[in-house]
This record gives C-alpha cells, structure tokens and sequence, in this order.
C-alpha cells in the first residue's frame, strides 16, 4: 500500500484501518521492549498493543490524524509506539517477590540507644565529658545544656557561626569515640 493509500484510507475510515494494524503493533512493542532491555510476556505486549490502540483512537483519532505523510506510515507508527513504550516502562515500578526476600531485615532488634539505661547513658556521656577541653565543654554546656542557637553560641563564644557549626560535629564526633573507647575499656 503507498503513502497516498494509506493517506486516504486513515482519512476516510481510521477504525477498519486501526483493527489490521494489531498483529504489526504487537510486533512493534517487542522489538521496542527489547530495545529498552524489558523483556515482556505475551499478555503484556498485547496489552500494551491495545494502550497504543486506544492512544490512536482517543479524541476521533486525533493523533492517528497528526500522520502527515512526511515519512512512512510503518516509521511514525513505530516512533509512536517506542514513546508510549518507554513512557510506561518509566511509570511502572519494579515489582519484587517477597518469597525470595529473607525476613531477617524486617524484623526489628533494639537499637544500642534501648539497650543502655538512662543512668548507664548518663554515665558513658560524663566520662567523655572529662576527656573534653574547656572550649569543649562550653560549646556543650551552650549547645544542649542551655539550648543555645548556633548564633547566640557565636555570639558568646566570640567566633563566627560556620566556625560553631564545624566544632559543633567535631565534637559530636570526639565525644561518640570516646563512649566507643569507655565501652570497650568497660568490657575488658
């Protein structure tokens, strides 16, 4: 059939053309599955075969008419269908059974904040604590103690707040080594 064939054909009865289309749509969706590394079922492609049906027919065959002619009717239905395809793949999520899952991430162990008493907590923060040096343990007292904001710390402490921000997480990591040293000191 040429160009002007089909031309004229999509114009005059777009349905009747559509139904002999199904079986070369079909075969279109696998080669652009394929393409984009899907790897689909019979049921699936012939799904996605009928989508690409509706999509041609939707609004009195509004895009089925947007085919100019300018290149093969095979070309721009192929064009048409690799976008639909890519468009669906990108919306559908990656369904993963949950038969091959082992349960072990699921099942919730205590933390070591729920392991430690209040008391034992309070214990581990004051012997860090000792091993601070006096800007340290101002920057803390002003941080959680007072609940100071981190302009007011700068304000006191007489330093910038970028400054107060940088020795605020050094000092969240010098004081987690040392609890991690004081509980490996009181487990020996």
């Amino acid at each position: 059939m040429s160009k002007r064939e089909q031309y004229s054909l999509i114009e005059k009865n777009p349905g009747e053309f559509i139904e002999g289309l199904f079986p070369d749509i079909c075969d279109a969706v696998r080669l652009a599955c394929i393409l984009y590394k899907h790897y689909p079922g019979e049921s699936e492609i012939e799904e996605l075969g009928q989508e690409i049906i509706i999509l041609l027919m939707e609004d009195d065959y509004r895009r089925l008419r947007q085919f100019a002619g300018r290149s093969s009717f095979k070309t721009w239905l192929n064009s048409v269908i690799k976008h639909h395809v890519s468009h669906q793949l990108r919306k559908r999520k990656k369904v993963q059974s949950l038969e091959g899952i082992a349960l072990d991430p699921f099942i919730c162990r205590p933390g070591q904040d729920e392991v430690f008493s209040l008391e034992e907590k309070n214990q581990m923060l004051q012997a860090a604590i000792i091993h601070l040096t006096k800007r340290e343990r101002q920057l803390f007292e002003l941080l959680y103690g007072e609940e100071a904001s981190i302009n007011e710390v700068a304000i006191r402490m007489g330093i910038k707040t970028t400054s107060v921000r940088r020795r605020k997480h050094a000092l969240v990591r010098k004081l987690k080594r040392l609890v991690e040293v004081y509980l490996s000191t009181k487990d020996i």
